[in-house]
């Protein structure tokens, strides 16, 4: 591993293999100025190169643990391995094409999907809320089928589901 620099960024880099070690900081910097990394032309893969067709995990290079495979923004197509505390493993040409997802509003699409998803689920609870009060029932007394992300029970969901179940 050897430290490269791409534009202003610093990346660690793989000799062996040509993938790209990158910090959950600078990705963040990295995207904001996407179409600058693109021109710099200096992520492009050694041509020697061959990219394995086959799955394979990858340890982070800083702790060391097994990092997650994720599709980028889920709808990217890019599977990249990622390091929820340290950073983002990218094999050969997977930063550029991401790089490129993100100059040309990929970012956007996927938030804009994401904020449409929770419309739905929302919705979906409101609804279902009004069926059960329509049958007379509290609504203080429904624990939501739909968790919305990053939402955790309440105390009062908690106490509601035990009388709930107390009370049958």
């Amino acid at each position: 591993m050897a430290t490269r620099t791409v534009g202003d960024f610093p990346l660690i880099a793989c000799e062996k293999c040509g993938g790209l070690f990158v910090t959950h900081e600078t990705f963040e910097m990295m995207q904001d100025s996407s179409q600058r990394v693109i021109e710099t032309g200096a992520l492009s893969k050694p041509a020697h190169l061959e990219l394995e067709k086959k799955v394979t995990y990858v340890r982070c290079p800083v702790c060391h643990t097994m990092m997650n495979r994720k599709n980028f923004a889920q709808i990217s197509g890019v599977i990249v391995d990622v390091c929820g505390h340290h950073g983002t493993w990218f094999d050969p040409g997977e930063l550029e094409k991401l790089m490129d997802f993100i100059a040309r509003g990929g970012l956007l699409k996927a938030r804009a999907k994401e904020e449409e998803r929770l419309k739905e689920l929302e919705t979906l609870e409101r609804l279902r809320r009004e069926e059960h009060v329509a049958r007379g029932e509290s609504p203080l007394l429904l624990m939501p089928e739909y968790p919305l992300e990053g939402k955790s029970p309440d105390l009062i969901d908690i106490l509601s589901k035990a009388f709930t179940l107390f009370k049958e």
